[in-house]
């Protein structure tokens, strides 16, 4: 069985162009803030204990294999090359990254907490991104049912609850910019909510330190 690549641009090309400069935007907000915080931005939770650290590695494994994810598809569109079997490997990665970064999201709320605002709005943010992601992947499955849907686990289930032939491409069109605009809000704002929740940022007892700032 063949299985030819699903995820064409059945959104709708309305306003695609904003992509490019939203993204680097957000790309320059994090590059800005990865050098003003400095190695401060690279721990945003404080990842303690053996509940603190399986969460960090989970997190950082399931937003990498993501991103990679993100970057293959980008490429594909340009050459294309994911279709068949390759196809199927790819979307069960995405699937299992997904579901890898949400259980670690979940596993930082539960493990020691940071007092500050900050690293709290990052996880929402975290949390919001994936969730978006997998409510879109399951509105695209319940209004194509391509073959091979089962490639996507995660996507495929919650697809169920779309019995009636799932939502519009406008509403897809929609919910797949709300999933963008989350990504590179949370790409822009991490290096600036990240340092605001560690003590190099901060200091011992919450007082400005006098190397964060710049």
């Amino acid at each position: 069985m063949t299985l030819p690549s699903p995820r064409s641009a059945f959104f709708g090309p309305q306003h695609l162009w904003l992509l490019w400069p939203l993204a680097a935007a957000a790309l320059a907000s994090c590059l800005a803030g990865l050098r003003v915080r400095g190695r401060s931005a690279w721990r945003p939770w404080p990842f303690r204990g053996i509940l603190g650290r399986l969460a960090g590695w989970l997190l950082l494994a399931g937003l990498g294999l993501l991103a990679l994810g993100s970057l293959l598809w980008n490429l594909h569109r340009l050459v294309p090359f994911l279709s068949g079997g390759l196809y199927a490997d790819f979307a069960l990665s995405l699937d299992l990254a997904a579901g890898l970064a949400l259980i670690a999201t979940l596993l930082c709320a539960l493990a020691r907490n940071p007092r500050r605002a900050g690293p709290w709005l990052l996880l929402i943010l975290t949390l919001l991104t994936l969730l978006s992601g997998l409510l879109l992947e399951a509105g695209r499955l319940a209004a194509l049912r391509p073959d091979g849907a089962g490639w996507e686990p995660l996507g495929w289930w919650l697809s169920q609850f779309w019995a009636w032939g799932g939502p519009s491409d406008r509403a897809l069109h929609w919910l797949w910019w709300a999933h963008v605009g989350l990504a590179l809000t949370g790409l822009g704002l991490w290096p600036w909510l990240a340092a605001a929740g560690s003590r190099a940022a901060t200091g011992a007892y919450g007082a400005p330190s006098p190397r964060a700032g710049g």
